[in-house]
């Protein structure tokens, strides 16, 4: 074990540049490590009430939450109630996949480091009118990408699955077996599913400098792969478990064993086999998933770690198993790179290594941000010659029934929750106007696909392509050009007051 230092004035001056640096509205740290427990807060959980963050403020913490859904698993394998390697299809009998060789052979340990081959099906759960069940039939409908088990594919279907699979096992829903399980015994009261009465606002980007507040959204159907809220204070006790070899403060949370099998390596992960996630790991030399954890290696040591992101929160959490060093960062921003430069920083300091300066790299390589105008009107601009022919219902098997029609002259489009104006942008393309959802702002794309003889046979949105079922001699009505989710203010609306 190397000899660590914890000095807060130096954690202290990181953070507060990171921060400045990052435009973060708020950060909030913890730090576990030999030499004792750092806790701090900075900037403002509520920009326009001034309320400041402390280390007991609530964030999202998103993919943070695989940490805790694969860690009950192993809970629950300790007590022979699951095992690793259960067939998916015995534990949930209402669940098929379109492979049925696949689903046959799919298991929890498939399902807990992503190498099922699920794709990107977040439009699924994301503001969708399908219950958890639902959402899961129709994930089993889709193609897998990749294929089964043919490498890493991230895929939050496949904790949710898990999650499902666990709230069964321990005859509890899967939120209130975490509750028991994980967050009672460990203390962390603050830490739970939804929102919550201390929680900072979200907000996001509106130019370089600029925030604004993110609406809330609900994820209830993903809890198990993004659901959870915590606090800085409840994250320190998380990390326990983790950095004292299965123990907290002095009670047994989880065995050797499960913990070895949790944090060992089990699907490596290259650059072809997904960059995006690559690039969050600057200075590793090999990436791995393990269950429910990414595994690589900072400056010659181990680190365990995971990180997540939802509209207005960005987290962060790492551990170095073999230094008793853990380390958690939270952040009010969407996409802000704040949390993973903290993680850095501290491990820099905490490990008497010459500092990086981590802001600058992340500003440099991974900064989301631009000083790019705003799309343009969506209705503005040239009209498609022939819009009638685009005109009817398509149909795909995981995603449902999709409506193209007509108002005012413009091409409107209707798919689950979302109403919305299209916009030509040549060669049968069109672009969506805003959806008022984050999770689609970069899949807007519609682009219909033609036969032999020209006429319109599909189109392609979220990279997979709808089949057309109908073509209707009349332009449908269309409803509304406003998306049910959102208010014409942009304020939240569940879907059964739209």
């Amino acid at each position: 074990m190397t000899s660590t230092r914890l000095d807060p004035c130096r954690l202290d001056a990181a953070a507060q540049s990171i921060v400045e640096a990052s435009g973060a509205p708020g950060l909030a740290v913890a730090v576990r490590a030999p030499g004792g427990e750092y806790l701090q807060g900075y900037g403002y959980a509520d920009v326009e009430r001034a309320q400041r963050v402390t280390p007991s403020t609530q964030f999202r913490i998103a993919s943070l939450t695989k940490t805790f859904t694969a860690t009950g698993v192993a809970l629950l394998v300790e007590e022979g109630k699951l095992h690793w390697d259960d067939q998916v299809e015995r534990r949930l009998p209402f669940f098929e996949m379109a492979d049925r060789d696949a689903c046959g052979r799919l298991t929890l340990r498939d399902l807990l480091c992503h190498r099922a081959g699920f794709g990107w099906l977040d439009p699924l759960w994301y503001n969708s009118p399908w219950d958890r069940c639902a959402v899961l039939r129709r994930a089993g409908r889709a193609p897998l990408e990749d294929g089964f088990r043919r490498g890493f594919r991230y895929s939050n279907i496949g904790f949710i699955l898990a999650g499902e699979v666990a709230g069964r096992a321990a005859a509890a829903t899967y939120e209130e077996f975490v509750h028991h399980r994980l967050l009672a015994p460990l203390g962390m009261r603050a830490s739970g599913f939804g929102l919550g009465p201390g929680m900072a606002a979200g907000y996001q980007r509106q130019g370089r400098r600029d925030v604004v507040p993110v609406p809330p959204v609900a994820v209830d159907k993903a809890n198990p792969a993004c659901g959870l809220r915590s606090s800085a204070r409840d994250l320190a006790k998380w990390l326990g478990p983790f950095v004292n070899y299965g123990y907290a403060d002095g009670k047994r949370l989880i065995g050797p064993a499960a913990l070895r099998e949790l944090l060992t390596p089990h699907v490596e992960i290259g650059p072809d086999e997904d960059a995006r996630v690559c690039s969050y790991f600057p200075a590793t030399r090999r990436l791995h998933y393990c269950l429910g954890w990414f595994h690589s290696d900072y400056r010659g040591r181990t680190l365990v770690s995971h990180s997540g992101s939802l509209p207005g929160y960005r987290a962060h959490l790492a551990v170095l198993p073999g230094e008793g060093i853990g380390i958690a960062a939270v952040a009010n921003l969407s996409l802000t790179w704040a949390p993973d430069a903290m993680i850095y920083s501290a491990l820099d300091r905490l490990l008497g290594e010459s500092p990086v300066d981590w802001a600058a790299h992340f500003e440099q390589t991974r900064s989301p941000y631009s000083d790019a105008a705003a799309d343009p009107d969506p209705c503005a601009g040239s009209h498609h010659p022939d819009p009638q022919s685009f005109c009817g219902s398509y149909s795909h098997p995981a995603y449902g029934d999709l409506t193209i029609g007509r108002s005012a002259g413009t091409l409107t489009f209707e798919w689950t929750n979302y109403r919305t104006r299209m916009r030509p942008t040549g060669d049968d393309g069109f672009l969506l106007a805003d959806l008022g959802c984050a999770l689609l702002a970069d899949n807007r794309q519609v682009r219909f696909v033609r036969g032999d003889a020209g006429e319109v046979e599909g189109l392609y949105f979220l990279d997979v392509r709808f089949h057309r079922v109908t073509a209707p001699e009349l332009p449908g009505r269309f409803p509304a050009l406003v998306s049910p989710c959102f208010s014409p203010t942009g304020q939240f609306v569940p879907a059964s007051q739209a």
